[in-house]
């Protein structure tokens, strides 16, 4: 059962803002735990999060399960302040009865530090697990802690990027929506706030530019009639320049937005972002030059702050009031058309802009508002007589209204455009963000005759630059504390003396750490790939390495290996133990095989240095037994013959005690043969059947003391040892009689099934503990207790099956209940 802390619906909330449950395993989750099983000397390492009905582990080592729903780390969670160790789980009365205790995988040892978020949430715990009990030093406490804040920053930038992302993404829809009707709705005639300018023939000559545009680039009336690279020749080479061409060529219309432009403005470089449209100017069927209109949005790009919203109708008012305006400078003599035109374009802008989005007005010279749009009226649920000269003050906020009325009378008086940016009451008193605008509508003498705004609502633009603003800030100091994740995290690989490498499954590249190629005997600054690396391990090795990664990458297995290198440069034999497994994504599907490689030399070294000295002892020892039981053979004879009988029964029990101590001297023979290589694995094809067969014609009428049963076995053909692979049954079957009471029964078996041959040795004696288990297959290692003061051995005999099974490609394995018995198990695959 889970046992969760106070406030659990908030923690789980911000345990799911991570969206880091059931995704996909990660490199970067699984280096962590990797290094803190080495650190603690741990086989089982895992970042475990606590969900509301189980715990789900983002990265582990050493376990196949991904959740359970019996957890030690919601107990870690309580306290988030402290490390949650339990030497010993068998004696803890919260975890005794706990089925990982007692079950697989059989916890002893558990240590644990809460994953703590910026909120003060525990969300989980990165922990290490031993099946025998242990303790903690104090630098293995601090640098399992550090680890634990590595894969906290690891979440948290993983949170904050992807808040980011979605806030870009949504910032991004926002400012195209504004840019297509803000484009698209610019006054182009003289007195609009949008740039104009016409340009004839292939060599793009300025035919006229009104003064919005000769101010956008800078320049004054003189470039009229000149080629626009001769007027402008900064122009040369860049985008928009290149567009216009595309427009005269194809006669199709092109949109720009957000484009940079380098103009020269007073002698100095300016890097400008605009928005225009390139129209192509048809004559009779014929394009003869391009139509520019352009808008400066350098500002609106840098801050992300000004919507560009306004609709596709007014680009028809405008093309009507160019047209009256034309007709205006070219009929003065028709003043009376001239008007009616005029009413005739009022009345239709009027129309046109009551069913734009944006709020619209128009005021007097001075400033007083005498018309507004309907879209005005529906958002402020205002009237004309409300609203009319300055009443427009009444929907504006309080904290605001005072700047808004200086800064618009001041341009009201100087006759600039006026902008700016505030927010406006709807009709319901909710307040919302709106860009506005007012230009001067003037005469030909250059008179205001009215001024013409519009208001855009950006409340939507304005709060995802916040949040935009307020991410990137995060992601910089996210960004910051992943580079101090990835340094602390180099110091510990460093510290650990490990070599570090991956193999590109698409590629087969080997990527490798400077420690790495060290081992293999290159110079740091040196490449080495893949085939290089092979072709430095001993041929005696190279086969079983390249097999072993062929079956990380078809069967998705994690490597573990020893074998040894020559070094290229300096010609030195290294011994290594490597370690990996294969990541995959939905992006790569064969994969990356990572892993680290550790140098075991001087544990090799010293290994071989002890089976070296064993076996010369042994060897020593053997001799003088031979001649020992030789003699006591010829005494024994002497007795029986003068009919002594109790120095004959003493010779007797003497001569099996030199047997026994033969019998461990050979023992010590062997491991050390196996050990240097001189134990040679000969397979032949043989029938397990026939080989158990043997072994109970040899073992039935030998005993007196037990009950045996051999099972009956079929016709099983394998490849392997048969001297070798009986010896092993044979060790099983001594080992059940020896450690098991008179009277018992032991029960001998071999089935075959999935491939290969299984055979088991089950016996009723006094059973091994828990802990032993996992050593019982190590060399020299013995089960210790008072049981076994009268049992000699040295704990050889289950070492050196261990290692026949291996050399077959098998596996061994032991199940045991104290004081019930144990069943010994080993499998060789089948002849195929």
């Amino acid at each position: 059962m889970l046992v969760l802390p106070s406030s659990e619906n908030k923690r789980l909330e911000a345990l799911r803002s991570y969206e880091i449950l059931d995704t996909l395993s990660e490199l970067e989750y699984d280096e962590l735990t990797e290094l803190a099983s080495v650190i603690c000397e741990s086989p089982i390492a895992l970042i475990s999060l606590v969900d509301k009905d189980r715990q789900w582990f983002k990265s582990k080592k050493g376990l196949s399960a991904t959740e359970t729903a019996y957890s030690f780390c919601s107990h870690a969670i309580i306290n988030p302040d402290e490390i949650m160790e339990i030497e010993d789980a068998k004696l803890d009365d919260r975890f005794k009865d706990n089925p990982l205790v007692t079950g697989d995988p059989k916890i002893a040892f558990y240590a644990g530090v809460p994953l703590i978020n910026e909120d003060g949430f525990a969300l989980g715990s990165l922990c290490v697990i031993d099946s025998v009990t242990k303790k903690l030093t104090s630098q293995q406490r601090k640098s399992l802690t550090t680890i634990a804040h590595q894969v906290m920053d690891k979440m948290e930038l993983r949170r904050k990027i992807a808040l980011l992302q979605a806030a870009e993404k949504k910032s991004n829809q926002l400012v195209n929506l504004s840019l297509t009707s803000y484009s698209k709705s610019r006054v182009l005639i003289e007195q609009a706030p949008v740039a104009i300018i016409l340009f004839r023939g292939k060599d793009l000559v300025i035919e006229e530019a009104n003064s919005q545009m000769l101010e956008l680039l800078g320049q004054n009336e003189q470039i009229i009639g000149k080629p626009l690279l001769v007027a402008i020749p900064e122009l040369e080479g860049q985008e928009p320049y290149h567009l216009l061409f595309k427009v005269f060529k194809t006669g199709k219309t092109i949109y720009g937005y957000d484009k940079p432009v380098t103009l020269i403005r007073n002698g100095l470089e300016e890097l400008g972002y605009y928005n225009f449209t390139y129209s192509p100017l048809i004559e009779n069927g014929e394009i003869t030059g391009v139509i520019d209109m352009a808008v400066n949005v350098t500002e609106q790009v840098k801050a992300r702050d000004v919507s560009k919203r306004l609709f596709d109708d007014l680009a028809d008012l405008n093309n009507d009031l160019e047209a009256a305006n034309k007709e205006i400078t070219s009929s003065n003599e028709q003043l009376v058309a001239f008007q009616d035109e005029l009413l005739i374009s009022e009345l239709r802008f009027r129309q046109m802009a009551d069913n734009i989005s944006q709020l619209a007005w128009m005021a007097s010279p001075d400033g007083n508002i005498y018309w507004y749009n309907k879209r005005w009226y529906d958002y402020t649920g205002t009237t004309l007589e409300k609203m009319k000269g300055w009443g427009w003050q009444n929907v504006h906020h309080p904290e605001y209204v005072e700047a808004v009325k200086e800064k618009i009378k001041r341009h009201f008086e100087s006759g600039e455009i006026w902008e700016d940016t505030f927010p406006l009451r709807d009709y319901e008193g909710n307040y919302q963000w709106f860009l506005s605008r007012a230009v001067p509508i003037r005469n030909e003498e250059g008179e205001i005759t009215n001024w013409f705004g519009t208001n855009t609502e950006i409340t939507e633009q304005i709060k995802a630059r916040e949040k935009l603003e307020a991410a990137q800030k995060e992601l910089r100091a996210s960004f910051q504390r992943l580079e101090e994740i990835e340094q602390k995290q180099s110091i510990a690989i460093s510290q650990a003396k490990l070599g570090t490498f991956s193999i590109d499954g698409s590629t087969g590249v080997l990527s490798s750490s400077p420690r790495l190629r060290e081992i293999f005997g290159y110079l740091p600054e040196e490449e080495m790939s893949y085939e290089a690396a092979l072709d430095q391990i001993i041929p005696e090795f190279r086969q079983q390495v390249k097999l072993g990664v062929a079956d990380v990458f078809n069967n998705r297995v994690d490597f573990h290996m020893e074998y040894a290198v020559i070094g290229r440069s300096d010609g030195i034999k290294r011994w290594v133990k490597a370690t990996g497994k294969l990541y995959r994504s939905e992006s790569d599907a064969k994969g990356q095989f990572s892993g680290t490689i550790l140098d075991i030399t001087e544990q090799k070294e010293d290994d071989l240095r002890k089976s070296d000295f064993i076996a010369m002892v042994s060897h020593e020892l053997k001799t003088p037994l031979t001649s020992l039981s030789g003699f006591m053979q010829v005494m024994e004879f002497k007795a029986k013959k003068t009919q002594d009988e109790q120095s004959a029964m003493i010779l007797d029990k003497a001569r099996k005690q030199i047997g026994k101590m033969t019998t461990l001297i050979n023992g010590f023979l062997n491991v050390s043969r196996l050990e240097s290589g001189k134990i040679h694995i000969e397979k032949q094809r043989f029938d397990m059947k026939e080989l158990v067969k043997e072994i109970e014609e040899e073992t039935v009428p030998a005993n007196t003391s037990h009950h045996i049963i051999f099972a009956p076995v079929i016709t099983t053909w394998v490849i392997g040892d048969r001297d070798k692979i009986g010896q092993v049954i044979t060790n099983f079957i001594s080992n059940a009689l020896k450690y098991s009471a008179p009277g018992t029964t032991v029960q001998i078996a071999c089935v075959a099934g999935n491939g290969c041959s299984v055979v088991s040795v089950r016996d009723e004696g006094m059973g091994i503990a828990e802990k032993d288990l996992s050593k019982l297959f190590d060399r020299y290692y013995r089960v210790e207790g008072h049981e076994l003061k009268g049992v000699a051995g040295f704990g050889i005999g289950l070492y050196l099956c261990s290692e026949i099974i291996q050399r077959h490609n098998g596996k061994i394995w032991v199940e045991s209940t104290a004081q019930v018995g144990s069943s010994f198990f080993f499998s060789v695959p089948v002849e195929n």
